[in-house]
């Protein structure tokens, strides 16, 4: 897919102008983005989103992975995440039933 996340620390001093080449290295995971709306297509803030990973196994049987809750923007991400695996999202916004995304 992309790239590994690195991190630099620099301090930089007065009057100092400082020219950085970073190399990074090869990175198989991937990462999940998403937008929670409501009807209106408003972003919905602090959304439920739960994450689960599909296995062999009962639908009803799914145990989350992760959750997290969506920012000010109704906004979410998940990762790092294993290429070629199917996952499963549920969302819930406070007084409104679990929706099922499948993909």
């Amino acid at each position: 897919m992309g790239h590994k996340l690195k991190r630099v620390n620099v301090r930089v001093k007065e009057g100092e102008l400082l020219h950085l080449n970073i190399k990074m290295g090869k990175e198989k995971k991937s990462v999940m983005h998403g937008i929670v709306l409501d009807e209106d297509k408003n972003p919905i803030e602090e959304a439920v989103v739960l994450l689960f990973k599909n296995e062999p196994c009962d639908a009803c049987d799914l145990k989350p992975i992760t959750y997290v809750f969506t920012d000010d923007c109704g906004q979410f991400v998940f990762g790092p995440l294993e290429p070629d695996s199917e996952y499963t999202l549920k969302v819930w916004v406070n007084g409104v039933p679990i929706v099922d995304f499948y993909h």
